[in-house]
Parts: C-alpha cells; structure tokens; sequence
C-alpha cells in the first residue's frame, strides 16, 4: 500500500486548500473541472465521434450504434483495468509518483473535494486520444463508433463516481456506493469498480466481508 494511500485514508477531512497540485496557476486551473463542464464536454464528444462515424464510416447508423454499444460495455473493462494497474501502480521512481498523485493520489487525498472527483478534460483528451489510435488500428473506421461508446462508458463511470462522494445513496444504488467507500476508507487494495462489482468478482478483488 502506498504512502499516498495510506495518508489518503487520514486526511480525508482536511482543509481543501491543500489539495493544490501544481506552483503554476494556468498549470493548477487545468487540473480542475466541474460537474456541467464534465458532462458537455465528455457528451459532447461521445456524440460526436458517433457523428463523425456515420459521415466517414461504411456501415449503417444502426450497424454504427451497435459498434457504439460494443464501446460502452468495453469501458467496464476498462475502468477496472485502468483504476488497478495504472492509477494504483506506484514505486520509488519520482515521476511515477507524480503521475500516481495528478491522477489519483490527490483523489485518495481528499475524496469529498468535489474539484477532484472527475478527470478534466485537459488530463482527458490523453487517454481519449490513445483510446481512439487503438480503436482505430483494430476497426478502422468503425473504431470511431467504438471509441464514442468508450466516453459515454467514462462518462457514466465518472457521473456515478461524483455522486457517490457528493450524496447519499439511494437505497438501490447502496452495494455501489458502499463498494467503492469501502475502497477509499478500509481497502484499497480491493474493489476497483465503480459503476459495477463484476469484474472485481471475476478476478477475486471483491473486499473482504469482514
């Protein structure tokens, strides 16, 4: 377990101030976000891949959402994937270290900061691009749809994720919220996933009972 992480599980209650990243103003303004610019900007492009999908792409409009479908279930994967072996992976190196507490170390840091509990979209457009090179060498064309029902998928993950830390759960949402509040406060070298338990079900990183 990190030393982030473990300092993530005490300080959670905190002066927000404190969760400054960078020296450089313009630097520190990229690094925040905020709820509506979150769902403008992630919608909006996830909208317009599939756009831009049906204008370059061979294939039908309903052929294409099946292919937008396809990337929506894929982000699950994803999400799981990313949170354990990117955003938890973390050594002696200083740059790595860096990068662990940008993406996510501040987050463990103060997890009800609400500035800090949705990638903007300068960190965003990132992964999106590599997302969309990837798609683009398996499908082709078609990986536009793909790539398109990849930020919806991040999106809901990420929408989900604010409310959890914002409010109280309702009560048919209680597993989700209790998960992840479980990943933050006792566990967290368990229950990676967020906007579902099943990939933590299949790879056996559901948190203990006790």
């Amino acid at each position: 377990m990190s030393q982030t992480m473990n300092q993530g599980q005490q300080v959670a209650g905190e002066n927000m101030d404190n969760t400054r990243i960078f020296k450089n103003d313009f630097l520190e303004i990229l690094t925040y976000t905020s709820f509506p610019l979150h769902v403008a900007f992630y919608g909006g492009l996830s909208l317009l891949f599939y756009a831009v999908g049906v204008r370059f792409s061979e294939v039908s409009a309903l052929r294409g959402a099946g292919y937008w479908i396809g990337g929506l279930l894929l982000w699950t994967f994803l999400e799981y994937l990313l949170h354990r072996f990117v955003f938890h992976f973390v050594n002696e190196n200083k740059y790595v270290q860096k990068f662990h507490f940008i993406f996510h170390g501040v987050h463990h840091n103060y997890p009800h900061e609400e500035k800090r509990t949705m990638m903007p979209p300068s960190g965003g457009v990132l992964f999106i691009s590599l997302f969309l090179a990837i798609c683009y060498l398996i499908w082709g064309v078609n990986g536009i749809f793909v790539c398109g029902g990849i930020v919806f998928g991040y999106l809901c993950y990420s929408g989900l994720h604010y409310c959890i830390h914002m409010f109280k759960a309702p009560k048919f949402l209680q597993p989700l919220w209790t998960h992840h509040l479980l990943h933050h406060y006792k566990d967290d070298e368990n229950a990676f996933g967020v906007s579902n338990r099943f990939w933590d079900r299949i790879f056996g990183t559901m948190p203990k009972k006790k």
